[in-house]
């Protein structure tokens, strides 16, 4: 039978294992979870502050059933507490990896931290899902790749405020399951009588905040609107009632419908403009990077306030934008891209280049 000191002993021992079982708070990704990222970093979070000069390269194993063991960066983040692994290539599509604490990582106290192992599976999907794919008419097959884009929040509708009538109309399948939180929604198609929208819904499909988004066709305009604006210098006497004309002729341009097409086959004007570039090793991933760059320098020069600083009889000069490193990488490869000599369908430089 054991003695009173060895059963306080035991106990001790048992307490001392069960909090370090406990060490680590916050594991990413989630044990068992599915469907991560190929490009995942992995993240261990101690309760404790950890000792960063114990962190070793060759501390933390990370292995894919098909791709091996992972090299990587391992640091320990400002906060004390969490130790991050960032993959020098990403997973394999579809295998599971698991990850091991092999090294003596130590706490700030000098005990090491616990024996720790976990594994996760990768998404099967090859290609990010932010790729997109169409058929022209001519059957031939474009890529189209969404791009993220910083949207400035200005006066945020209340739930109290009626929808605009071109907002996108949608069903909400109820599920019991469903998880408290927001979706985060965009309008990403040409459809007729549907605007373009950001906007946020919950589980019931309430509209808790939106914003109108700009397309090309409202900062083609705005562009316009102050090139002929700016003009109304001209006709003033002093500097403010050059500032004043021209923000009056602005505003009464953009009052006007838009003169621009409502519609454009997209898929139709991406094909004549491939045709100017075959056999120059354009790709089509080079015509998608030009294509949203031209529209991040469009948007940014329709932000341009055309009036301010406007002096009375001086036209003020239009601002211009560089062309983007993307745009002069396919000038390079295919100059009949902005010449218009060749036949295949006419095409427009990017916008302020």
């Amino acid at each position: 039978m054991l003695s009173r000191t060895t059963q306080f002993l035991l106990t001790l021992l048992l307490i001392a294992l069960a909090a370090d079982a406990q060490t680590f708070t916050y594991r990413s990704p989630v044990p068992g979870s599915a469907l991560n990222s190929r490009e995942t970093n992995i993240i261990l979070r101690s309760a404790e502050p950890v000792d960063a000069g114990s962190l070793q390269s060759d501390d933390l194993r990370v292995s894919g059933s098909r791709t091996g063991d992972h090299a990587g960066s391992l640091e320990l983040s400002d906060d004390g507490h969490t130790i991050l692994f960032h993959p020098v290539t990403p997973f394999a599509a579809g295998e599971t990896v698991t990850v091991e604490l092999i090294g003596e990582i130590r706490k700030s106290g000098g005990r090491p931290l616990p024996v720790e192992r976990f594994h996760f599976t990768v998404t099967p999907n090859e290609r990010p899902l932010n790729e997109r794919y169409a058929v022209t008419d001519a059957g031939e097959v474009v890529l189209r790749t969404e791009r993220s884009r910083s949207v400035p929040w200005t006066a945020p509708a209340s739930l109290a405020d009626p929808l605009p009538s071109d907002f996108p109309k949608f069903t909400v399948v109820r599920s019991s399951g469903a998880s408290d939180g927001y979706f985060f929604l965009t309008t990403t198609d040409d459809v007729a009588g549907v605007g373009y929208f950001y906007y946020m819904v919950d589980n019931t499909g309430a509209v808790v905040k939106y914003q109108r988004a700009a397309t090309s066709a409202d900062a083609n305009q705005k562009v316009m609107c102050g090139s002929f604006a700016k003009v109304a210098a001209l006709g003033a006497k002093t500097d403010a009632d050059a500032v004043a004309a021209c923000r009056k002729s602005f505003d009464d341009c953009m009052a006007k419908p838009s003169s621009a097409p409502t519609t454009t086959d997209s898929c139709k004007d991406a094909y004549a403009s491939l045709q100017k570039c075959k056999g120059t090793g354009t790709t089509v991933g080079d015509m998608n990077g030009c294509l949203t760059e031209s529209t991040d320098q469009l948007v940014a020069l329709a932000s341009t306030d055309w009036c301010a600083g406007l002096k009375a009889g001086v036209v003020k000069t239009e601002p211009k934008a560089a062309m983007g490193p993307k745009c002069t990488a396919v000038q390079t490869k295919c100059p009949a891209l902005w010449s218009g000599e060749s036949t295949g369908g006419g095409a427009t430089p990017p916008s302020g280049g």
